[in-house]
């Protein structure tokens, strides 16, 4: 009998492939694609859900440094009844009127040519000194500087009790420290305040604010922006006695001359009638306005709100012509409201002549031209400073 070869036993072998398949370059390709685009959707999820987030913990845990209540508006027409400047939180900026004034020559400076100091002056003593020094030389006799900016902050160290362990203090100099750096080198120390576009004050103190009628101690807030903002009452015996306090306080510091800016009302809307006082919305609520003006002090308003639209925005403090009969009024001309399509003179010195002409008549005040630098060139501003003078006016301002 014939022995069987042993061929071994015969491996049963499945269908299913153990091993993973080498990947073609094609499938690598589409791998990473996909990988990419589950990571721009990660990226771009986080992205949509971090404002909302911090807006939420901003409002809810830090908005404050009070336990004030929130009030918010309902979702109704918000078409405006009265018009204002630009938001206290975005515009007119401490930065927008700190820019170096470039175009006056070292023999034509003449009296109450300014020159605005910048931010980064004011960092220590010598700093401010060297920026003094250089601007005297150049033949400036005075230097403005905002020392209350637009959103409340105080940039200098205020002594006054009211601020201290707040974060409105947003300086490191002293007011006096300040003055003396200035007057130092011969030039005469003016300061900028705004009065109530002050949500930093109002949220330091939040009886300065306006109150939301049948609320109790719940602040109105200005919901047109995108980041809400208090306003300062100028009803509110709380304003008139800090800002008092801010503009003694420099007065007794050296600061010869102060000029108050942002003396105006909210942007209210239609819906806000039921929820701010009707005196708010009368027309003799321009008499509220001068209580925070002490007297003499200087007032800046736009031209336009004399010229275009009477006595309104800025100018509406204006129409109380007998409580700042001993105010210098800064009217601040820029070029956009007046352009040359609509009337208004191309030529500078002539453009100058017009408005001023016009704001002396219809207001009878005590005034004095303010020329937005950006809005011209640095001959267009020599042209108007030398119609100014022919006109008789003795002080001239480059913002």
């Amino acid at each position: 009998m014939k022995k069987r070869k042993n061929y071994g036993r015969k491996i049963k072998r499945s269908k299913i492939n153990l091993y993973p398949k080498r990947k073609t370059k094609a499938q690598k390709i589409l791998g990473t694609v996909l990988l990419v685009i589950v990571l721009l959707g990660i990226v771009f999820l986080g992205y949509c859900l971090a404002n909302p987030l911090l807006r939420y913990i901003e409002e809810y845990f830090g908005a404050s440094d009070s336990n004030e209540p929130v009030w918010t508006p309902p979702q109704e027409s918000t078409s405006a009844v009265s018009e204002t400047t630009e938001s206290p939180a975005v515009t007119d900026t401490a930065e927008s009127t700190t820019e170096i004034v470039t175009t006056a020559p070292p023999q034509t400076a003449g009296k109450g040519y300014t020159i605005t100091v910048p931010s980064s002056a004011l960092a220590n003593s010598a700093s401010l000194s060297a920026f003094a020094a250089k601007s005297a030389a150049e033949g400036y006799t005075a230097a403005m500087i905002h020392l209350k900016d637009s959103a409340g902050n105080l940039r200098y160290l205020s002594g006054l009790e009211e601020v201290q362990d707040t974060e409105v203090i947003n300086g490191t100099l002293t007011a006096e420290e300040i003055s003396n750096a200035l007057s130092e080198k011969g030039l005469t120390p003016i300061a900028v305040l705004s009065v109530l576009a002050d949500n930093a004050g109002c949220a330091a103190n939040p009886d300065m604010s306006y109150k939301v009628t049948d609320e109790e101690n719940v602040s109105w807030l200005d919901y047109t922006y995108e980041n809400p903002v208090r306003w300062a009452d100028p009803a509110s015996k709380a304003t008139i006695a800090y800002n008092k306090a801010v503009y003694d306080e420099l007065k007794n510091a050296g600061f010869e001359q102060i000029v108050l800016a942002d003396i105006v009302f909210p942007d209210f809307q239609d819906y806000d009638r039921r929820y701010i006082e009707s005196r708010y919305f009368d027309s003799g609520r321009y008499k509220l306005l001068a209580d925070v003006v002490p007297e003499g002090a200087s007032v800046q308003v736009n031209a336009e709100d004399i010229v275009i639209t009477p006595f309104t925005k800025t100018a509406e403090v204006l129409k109380n012509k007998a409580a700042l009969s001993e105010s210098t009024v800064l009217v601040r001309i820029s070029r956009a409201p007046f352009p040359t399509e609509s009337g208004y003179p191309a030529d500078a010195g002539n453009l100058l002549e017009s408005v001023m002409g016009q704001a002396a008549t219809r207001t009878g005040l005590t005034l004095v031209p303010m020329i937005e630098k950006a809005d011209f060139t640095p001959a267009e501003i020599e042209d108007m400073k030398e119609t100014a003078e022919k006109m008789g006016y003795t002080e001239f301002y480059v913002r």
